[in-house]
């Protein structure tokens, strides 16, 4: 299984360089888009992984994530179908 790790952040905030940097220890495969980029909504991530995902080559599945307040602990091997994940508030 090829796995990219895919988030939208406009911002190279402290949250995004801590992402960054956990990904980086658990050996995966990070994309951050949107960097310098206006805020123009929640869509907007949506449109930007879309247009990412029809050029991306060589993976099998994506795994998308919060650019602010997401951390790896360790490395994800996840095989199975989609899986959703939320907050509760």
């Amino acid at each position: 299984m090829a796995l990219k790790v895919i988030t939208v952040a406009t911002s190279d905030s402290k949250g995004l360089q801590a992402l960054k940097r956990s990904a980086e220890r658990a050996g995966m495969d990070l994309t951050a888009l949107g960097l310098g980029m206006s805020w123009l909504g929640f869509g907007m991530k949506i449109l930007l992984t879309k247009e990412y995902l029809s050029s991306l080559q060589g993976y099998t599945h994506f795994m998308f994530v919060d650019a602010y307040d997401t951390l790896f602990l360790k490395h994800v091997d996840y095989s199975g179908g989609i899986l959703f994940s939320c907050e509760k508030h």
